[in-house]
Protein backbone atom coordinates (compact mmCIF):
# COMPACT_ATOMS: atom_id res chain seq x y z
CA UNK A 1 0.00 0.00 0.00
CA UNK A 2 1.44 3.28 -1.13
CA UNK A 3 2.54 5.59 2.06
CA UNK A 4 0.87 8.61 2.51
CA UNK A 5 2.16 11.15 5.34
CA UNK A 6 1.14 13.91 6.72
CA UNK A 7 3.88 16.48 8.59
CA UNK A 8 2.77 18.94 11.05
CA UNK A 9 5.18 21.30 11.96
CA UNK A 10 5.48 25.12 12.29
CA UNK A 11 6.22 27.58 9.38
CA UNK A 12 7.54 31.04 10.36
CA UNK A 13 8.59 33.72 7.57
CA UNK A 14 10.23 35.57 10.35
CA UNK A 15 12.36 32.68 11.43
CA UNK A 16 14.78 30.64 8.96
CA UNK A 17 14.82 27.45 11.19
CA UNK A 18 11.32 27.19 11.23
CA UNK A 19 10.97 27.85 7.60
CA UNK A 20 13.58 25.30 6.79
CA UNK A 21 13.16 22.61 9.53
CA UNK A 22 9.76 21.93 8.02
CA UNK A 23 10.91 21.86 4.19
CA UNK A 24 13.16 19.82 5.30
CA UNK A 25 11.65 16.74 7.10
CA UNK A 26 9.55 16.26 3.95
CA UNK A 27 12.28 17.12 0.92
CA UNK A 28 13.86 14.14 3.21
CA UNK A 29 10.76 12.07 3.01
CA UNK A 30 10.25 12.53 -0.63
CA UNK A 31 14.45 11.72 -1.40
CA UNK A 32 13.46 8.47 0.30
CA UNK A 33 10.69 7.70 -2.13
CA UNK A 34 7.64 8.99 -0.07
CA UNK A 35 4.57 11.01 -1.10
CA UNK A 36 4.80 13.37 1.82
CA UNK A 37 2.96 16.64 2.38
CA UNK A 38 2.83 19.25 5.05
CA UNK A 39 -0.06 20.33 6.83
CA UNK A 40 -1.05 23.91 5.68
CA UNK A 41 -2.29 24.73 8.88
CA UNK A 42 -2.68 28.77 11.00
CA UNK A 43 -1.36 28.95 14.06
CA UNK A 44 -3.25 30.21 17.13
CA UNK A 45 -1.55 34.20 18.03
CA UNK A 46 0.68 34.21 15.29
CA UNK A 47 -1.09 33.74 11.87
CA UNK A 48 -3.59 36.70 11.25
CA UNK A 49 -6.25 34.24 9.27
CA UNK A 50 -6.43 32.16 12.19
CA UNK A 51 -9.42 31.10 14.14
CA UNK A 52 -9.99 30.53 17.80
CA UNK A 53 -10.84 27.47 18.43
CA UNK A 54 -13.89 26.24 20.27
CA UNK A 55 -13.29 22.34 21.75
CA UNK A 56 -9.94 23.02 22.43
CA UNK A 57 -8.28 24.70 25.68
CA UNK A 58 -4.61 25.01 26.38
CA UNK A 59 -3.44 22.79 29.61
CA UNK A 60 -1.04 25.08 31.07
CA UNK A 61 -1.14 29.03 32.51
CA UNK A 62 -5.17 28.96 30.92
CA UNK A 63 -6.11 31.91 33.55
CA UNK A 64 -7.39 35.19 32.73
CA UNK A 65 -4.46 37.03 33.66
CA UNK A 66 -2.04 35.10 31.15
CA UNK A 67 -4.90 35.21 27.98
CA UNK A 68 -5.00 38.85 28.03
CA UNK A 69 -1.32 38.68 28.28
CA UNK A 70 -1.09 36.99 25.43
CA UNK A 71 -3.86 39.32 23.68
CA UNK A 72 -1.54 42.39 24.51
CA UNK A 73 1.96 40.48 22.74
CA UNK A 74 -0.78 39.39 20.05
CA UNK A 75 -1.75 42.99 18.80
CA UNK A 76 1.98 44.43 19.45
CA UNK A 77 3.49 42.23 17.08
CA UNK A 78 0.47 43.11 14.91
CA UNK A 79 1.65 46.34 15.42
CA UNK A 80 5.34 46.31 15.02
CA UNK A 81 4.74 44.59 11.52
CA UNK A 82 2.38 47.49 10.30
CA UNK A 83 4.68 49.88 11.44
CA UNK A 84 7.54 47.94 9.34
CA UNK A 85 5.03 47.27 6.66
CA UNK A 86 7.74 46.90 3.68
CA UNK A 87 10.26 44.66 5.71
CA UNK A 88 7.23 42.55 6.79
CA UNK A 89 6.18 41.98 3.39
CA UNK A 90 9.17 41.61 2.29
CA UNK A 91 9.77 38.29 4.57
CA UNK A 92 6.40 37.00 3.94
CA UNK A 93 6.69 37.50 0.29
CA UNK A 94 10.22 35.49 0.37
CA UNK A 95 8.80 32.99 2.38
CA UNK A 96 5.25 31.93 0.30
CA UNK A 97 7.46 32.38 -2.93
CA UNK A 98 10.58 29.31 -0.82
CA UNK A 99 7.45 27.23 -0.51
CA UNK A 100 5.52 27.82 -3.47
CA UNK A 101 9.01 26.41 -5.18
CA UNK A 102 10.38 24.09 -2.89
CA UNK A 103 7.83 22.84 -0.44
CA UNK A 104 4.39 20.58 -0.68
CA UNK A 105 1.63 22.28 1.46
CA UNK A 106 -1.68 20.66 1.49
CA UNK A 107 -4.09 22.52 -0.93
CA UNK A 108 -6.61 22.93 1.97
CA UNK A 109 -5.48 25.64 4.58
CA UNK A 110 -7.09 24.91 8.01
CA UNK A 111 -7.88 28.41 9.68
CA UNK A 112 -8.53 26.09 13.26
CA UNK A 113 -7.88 23.30 15.03
CA UNK A 114 -11.09 22.36 15.20
CA UNK A 115 -11.30 22.10 11.57
CA UNK A 116 -9.33 19.11 12.00
CA UNK A 117 -11.29 17.26 14.23
CA UNK A 118 -13.85 16.75 11.37
CA UNK A 119 -11.36 16.59 8.76
CA UNK A 120 -11.48 13.37 6.77
CA UNK A 121 -7.78 13.27 6.39
CA UNK A 122 -7.19 9.88 4.58
CA UNK A 123 -3.04 9.67 5.58
CA UNK A 124 -2.07 6.73 6.48
CA UNK A 125 0.80 7.83 8.49
CA UNK A 126 1.27 11.14 10.62
CA UNK A 127 4.29 12.78 12.03
CA UNK A 128 4.69 15.65 14.22
CA UNK A 129 8.12 17.34 14.43
CA UNK A 130 10.74 18.92 14.54
CA UNK A 131 10.61 21.71 16.29
CA UNK A 132 9.22 23.09 19.59
CA UNK A 133 5.84 21.07 18.66
CA UNK A 134 5.54 20.25 22.85
CA UNK A 135 6.53 23.48 24.83
CA UNK A 136 3.88 23.77 27.14
CA UNK A 137 4.60 27.59 26.94
CA UNK A 138 2.67 28.36 23.35
CA UNK A 139 -0.59 30.25 23.98
CA UNK A 140 -2.91 27.45 22.09
CA UNK A 141 -3.54 23.57 23.22
CA UNK A 142 -0.82 21.34 22.20
CA UNK A 143 -3.77 18.89 21.43
CA UNK A 144 -3.42 18.78 18.00
CA UNK A 145 0.53 18.73 18.05
CA UNK A 146 -0.37 15.59 19.68
CA UNK A 147 -2.05 14.37 16.88
CA UNK A 148 -5.61 13.85 18.78
CA UNK A 149 -7.01 14.38 15.73
CA UNK A 150 -5.87 11.18 14.28
CA UNK A 151 -8.63 8.96 13.83
CA UNK A 152 -6.67 6.00 11.46
CA UNK A 153 -3.23 5.30 10.33
CA UNK A 154 0.07 5.79 12.49
CA UNK A 155 1.33 8.39 14.84
CA UNK A 156 4.96 9.67 14.83
CA UNK A 157 7.35 11.86 16.66
CA UNK A 158 10.30 12.91 14.85
CA UNK A 159 12.96 14.90 16.44
CA UNK A 160 9.55 16.55 18.51
CA UNK A 161 11.08 19.26 21.41
CA UNK A 162 9.76 20.12 24.47
CA UNK A 163 12.28 23.23 24.63
CA UNK A 164 12.99 23.01 28.09
CA UNK A 165 15.20 20.92 30.14
CA UNK A 166 12.03 20.25 32.62
CA UNK A 167 8.84 19.35 32.46
CA UNK A 168 6.31 21.58 35.16
CA UNK A 169 4.86 19.03 37.34
CA UNK A 170 1.35 19.89 36.61
CA UNK A 171 2.31 19.38 32.96
CA UNK A 172 2.99 15.39 33.41
CA UNK A 173 0.02 13.88 33.43
CA UNK A 174 -1.31 15.62 30.16
CA UNK A 175 1.82 14.96 28.43
CA UNK A 176 1.52 10.94 29.39
CA UNK A 177 -1.88 10.67 28.36
CA UNK A 178 -1.06 11.83 25.05
CA UNK A 179 2.05 10.06 24.36
CA UNK A 180 0.83 7.23 25.35
CA UNK A 181 -1.47 7.41 22.21
CA UNK A 182 2.25 7.07 19.83
CA UNK A 183 3.14 4.34 17.90
CA UNK A 184 6.82 5.79 17.20
CA UNK A 185 8.43 8.57 19.46
CA UNK A 186 11.75 10.56 19.17
CA UNK A 187 13.22 13.83 20.18
CA UNK A 188 15.48 16.47 19.31
CA UNK A 189 17.00 16.77 22.23
CA UNK A 190 18.64 14.38 25.02
CA UNK A 191 16.77 15.98 28.08
CA UNK A 192 13.38 15.55 26.11
CA UNK A 193 14.32 12.16 25.57
CA UNK A 194 15.17 11.64 29.44
CA UNK A 195 12.12 13.30 30.23
CA UNK A 196 9.68 11.31 27.71
CA UNK A 197 11.67 8.03 28.58
CA UNK A 198 10.58 8.64 32.46
CA UNK A 199 6.93 9.54 31.49
CA UNK A 200 6.35 6.74 29.55
CA UNK A 201 8.90 4.33 31.28
CA UNK A 202 10.61 3.05 28.43
CA UNK A 203 13.96 4.49 25.82
CA UNK A 204 13.03 7.14 23.94
CA UNK A 205 15.62 7.80 21.10
CA UNK A 206 17.08 11.74 20.32
CA UNK A 207 17.64 11.95 16.88
CA UNK A 208 18.58 14.87 14.54
CA UNK A 209 16.80 17.96 13.84
CA UNK A 210 15.80 17.82 10.38
CA UNK A 211 18.23 20.51 8.55
CA UNK A 212 20.72 17.85 9.33
CA UNK A 213 19.18 14.72 7.36
CA UNK A 214 19.77 16.78 4.48
CA UNK A 215 23.85 16.32 3.44
CA UNK A 216 26.19 19.56 2.91
CA UNK A 217 26.30 18.25 -0.92
CA UNK A 218 22.26 17.51 -1.18
CA UNK A 219 21.83 21.33 0.13
CA UNK A 220 23.81 22.58 -2.23
CA UNK A 221 22.02 20.78 -4.98
CA UNK A 222 19.01 21.99 -3.87
CA UNK A 223 19.44 25.48 -3.87
CA UNK A 224 22.04 25.46 -7.32
CA UNK A 225 24.79 27.03 -4.10
CA UNK A 226 28.00 27.34 -6.00
CA UNK A 227 31.21 26.68 -3.81
CA UNK A 228 32.22 30.35 -3.88
CA UNK A 229 34.10 31.50 0.01
CA UNK A 230 32.71 34.59 0.71
CA UNK A 231 35.40 35.59 2.74
CA UNK A 232 32.83 36.79 5.67
CA UNK A 233 31.69 36.16 8.99
CA UNK A 234 27.59 35.19 9.38
CA UNK A 235 26.25 36.57 12.28
CA UNK A 236 22.37 34.94 12.83
CA UNK A 237 20.16 36.18 15.31
CA UNK A 238 17.33 35.32 16.87
CA UNK A 239 17.35 37.94 18.90
CA UNK A 240 19.76 41.28 18.71
CA UNK A 241 22.28 41.18 21.11
CA UNK A 242 25.97 43.56 21.32
CA UNK A 243 27.73 41.08 22.50
CA UNK A 244 27.98 38.80 19.57
CA UNK A 245 28.61 41.71 17.26
CA UNK A 246 31.93 42.37 19.46
CA UNK A 247 32.47 38.94 19.00
CA UNK A 248 32.66 39.14 15.29
CA UNK A 249 34.54 41.77 15.32
CA UNK A 250 37.03 40.19 17.42
CA UNK A 251 37.32 37.28 15.18
CA UNK A 252 37.29 38.88 11.80
CA UNK A 253 40.45 41.02 13.26
CA UNK A 254 41.76 37.42 14.56
CA UNK A 255 41.50 35.73 11.07
CA UNK A 256 41.81 38.81 8.96
CA UNK A 257 38.48 37.94 7.74
CA UNK A 258 37.65 41.18 5.88
CA UNK A 259 33.78 41.11 6.01
CA UNK A 260 30.57 40.86 8.27
CA UNK A 261 27.14 40.16 7.37
CA UNK A 262 24.56 40.60 9.66
CA UNK A 263 21.32 37.89 9.24
CA UNK A 264 18.81 40.03 11.39
CA UNK A 265 15.08 37.74 11.56
CA UNK A 266 13.40 40.92 13.56
CA UNK A 267 12.05 43.27 10.95
CA UNK A 268 11.37 46.04 13.91
CA UNK A 269 15.37 46.11 14.62
CA UNK A 270 16.95 49.09 12.88
CA UNK A 271 20.69 47.78 12.96
CA UNK A 272 23.51 50.23 12.01
CA UNK A 273 27.14 49.63 12.10
CA UNK A 274 29.92 50.95 9.18
CA UNK A 275 31.43 47.47 9.52
CA UNK A 276 28.33 45.21 9.49
CA UNK A 277 26.65 44.70 6.18
CA UNK A 278 23.01 44.61 7.25
CA UNK A 279 20.76 42.01 6.34
CA UNK A 280 16.81 41.67 6.69
CA UNK A 281 15.95 40.44 2.94
CA UNK A 282 17.49 37.65 2.69
CA UNK A 283 15.87 34.43 1.32
CA UNK A 284 15.98 31.19 2.50
CA UNK A 285 17.90 29.73 0.02
CA UNK A 286 19.74 32.14 0.24
CA UNK A 287 20.45 31.57 4.24
CA UNK A 288 21.65 28.34 3.38
CA UNK A 289 23.82 29.64 0.75
CA UNK A 290 25.62 32.75 2.56
CA UNK A 291 25.83 30.08 5.70
CA UNK A 292 27.73 27.05 3.14
CA UNK A 293 30.22 29.81 2.27
CA UNK A 294 30.87 31.64 5.27
CA UNK A 295 34.36 31.68 6.88
CA UNK A 296 32.67 32.00 10.40
CA UNK A 297 29.38 31.97 12.23
CA UNK A 298 28.96 33.38 14.88
CA UNK A 299 24.60 32.59 15.97
CA UNK A 300 22.55 32.69 19.45
CA UNK A 301 19.80 30.62 17.15
CA UNK A 302 19.71 27.14 17.59
CA UNK A 303 19.31 26.42 13.96
CA UNK A 304 22.21 28.61 13.29
CA UNK A 305 24.17 26.16 15.45
CA UNK A 306 22.50 23.41 13.43
CA UNK A 307 23.66 24.55 10.05
CA UNK A 308 26.82 25.59 11.33
CA UNK A 309 27.45 22.57 12.51
CA UNK A 310 26.12 20.80 8.89
CA UNK A 311 28.01 22.71 6.34
CA UNK A 312 31.20 21.85 8.37
CA UNK A 313 31.85 25.61 9.42
CA UNK A 314 33.81 27.36 12.05
CA UNK A 315 31.38 28.94 14.79
CA UNK A 316 30.75 29.93 17.90
CA UNK A 317 27.06 29.88 19.10
CA UNK A 318 26.93 32.29 22.03
CA UNK A 319 24.05 31.68 25.13
CA UNK A 320 23.43 33.58 28.23
CA UNK A 321 21.60 32.83 31.74
CA UNK A 322 18.74 34.12 30.42
CA UNK A 323 17.68 31.43 27.71
CA UNK A 324 15.26 29.41 28.97
CA UNK A 325 15.62 26.73 25.97
CA UNK A 326 19.65 26.32 25.64
CA UNK A 327 19.67 22.46 26.39
CA UNK A 328 18.55 22.59 22.72
CA UNK A 329 22.12 24.14 22.08
CA UNK A 330 24.37 21.79 24.37
CA UNK A 331 22.28 18.71 23.16
CA UNK A 332 23.55 19.18 19.60
CA UNK A 333 26.72 20.20 20.57
CA UNK A 334 27.48 17.40 22.53
CA UNK A 335 26.49 14.70 20.51
CA UNK A 336 28.96 16.26 17.72
CA UNK A 337 32.12 16.98 19.92
CA UNK A 338 31.62 20.77 19.71
CA UNK A 339 30.75 21.97 23.13
CA UNK A 340 34.02 23.93 23.66
CA UNK A 341 31.61 25.99 20.87
CA UNK A 342 29.99 28.04 23.23
CA UNK A 343 30.85 31.04 24.33
CA UNK A 344 29.01 32.62 26.92
CA UNK A 345 28.02 35.74 26.55
CA UNK A 346 30.09 38.65 28.66
CA UNK A 347 33.24 36.43 28.09
CA UNK A 348 36.04 38.88 27.60
CA UNK A 349 36.62 38.63 23.61
CA UNK A 350 40.48 38.58 24.40
CA UNK A 351 39.90 35.37 26.46
CA UNK A 352 38.15 33.63 24.00
CA UNK A 353 39.41 30.19 23.09
CA UNK A 354 39.07 29.61 19.36
CA UNK A 355 40.14 26.29 19.05
CA UNK A 356 40.71 24.16 15.53
CA UNK A 357 37.57 22.63 14.61
CA UNK A 358 38.07 18.80 13.19
CA UNK A 359 35.52 19.01 10.90
CA UNK A 360 36.25 15.17 9.60
CA UNK A 361 35.93 13.94 12.71
CA UNK A 362 32.63 16.54 12.79
CA UNK A 363 31.54 15.13 9.35
CA UNK A 364 31.60 11.32 10.55
CA UNK A 365 29.70 11.70 13.64
CA UNK A 366 27.20 13.95 11.82
CA UNK A 367 27.02 11.01 8.82
CA UNK A 368 26.50 8.53 11.45
CA UNK A 369 23.67 10.47 13.64
CA UNK A 370 21.92 11.31 9.98
CA UNK A 371 22.26 7.63 9.14
CA UNK A 372 20.97 6.65 12.15
CA UNK A 373 17.98 9.25 11.86
CA UNK A 374 16.87 8.27 8.50
CA UNK A 375 16.47 4.36 9.37
CA UNK A 376 14.66 5.95 12.47
CA UNK A 377 12.05 7.31 10.16
CA UNK A 378 12.21 4.54 8.07
CA UNK A 379 11.45 1.75 10.54
CA UNK A 380 8.83 3.98 11.69
CA UNK A 381 7.07 4.20 8.35
CA UNK A 382 7.02 0.25 7.77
Amino acid sequence: MLKKILILSFRNPFNYGAELQVFSLGKKLRMLGYDAEVLNLARPSFDIDAKPSKLLKMSYNDTFKARWKEKIRFCKRRLFWALNHKRSALKKRNSNEFHARYNCFTKHRYRNFDELYVADLGYTHYIVGSDQVWNFEYPFSLDPYFLSFVKNGKKIAYAASIGHSELPESQKEYYRKHLQSFDTISMRELQGSAIVSELLGKPVETMLDPTILITPEEWCEIFNIEDKPNDSIVVYLRSYRPYTIQLAKEMARRHGIKKIVYICSEVTYAFKDPEVDYRFDVSAPEFVSLFANASFVITNSFHGTAFAVNLGRRFFTVVNDRMKTSSRFYSLLEQTGLLDRICKEGTPLETVVDNTIRHEDVRAKTDALRAISIKFLQDALC
